[in-house]
């Protein structure tokens, strides 16, 4: 029961972003109570934090844990984006000269440093 509290606790920003309506007060109004809800949800997880036995011990496990699941996180990201961009390239409206000597430095820096 309490992990699907915190669940609800950790959902409500997103389901509360969809349901109010593009009113600057009551986005403000959102704005505010989610920023509360943000410190509310931290001091769950430090409370719970706090009742783990032997969390200094295991540290370096949770250290390895998050650089792995940053790794692949941000690794996965980057290739979908990869993908994407080589499905649908963007193509700017404007061909303006300045932007293909500018992306042409930008291809002439990313081969003089990773690829060389």
């Amino acid at each position: 029961m309490q992990s699907l509290i915190t669940l609800v606790l950790v959902l409500m920003p997103m389901f509360i972003g969809f349901a109010i309506p593009s009113n600057p007060t009551m986005t403000k109004l959102a704005d505010t109570g989610l920023s509360y809800l943000v410190y509310l949800i931290l001091a769950l997880i430090g409370i719970e934090l706090s009742q783990v036995e032997g969390l200094g011990n295991q540290v370096g496990e949770i250290a390895l844990y998050v650089t792995v699941l940053s790794i692949l996180t941000i690794g996965t990201g980057l290739f979908a984006l990869m993908v994407f961009d080589h499905v649908r390239p963007w193509h700017a409206k404007n061909q303006a000269s300045n932007l293909k000597s500018t992306a042409s430095v930008s291809a002439v820096a990313w081969h003089k440093w990773f690829v060389s």
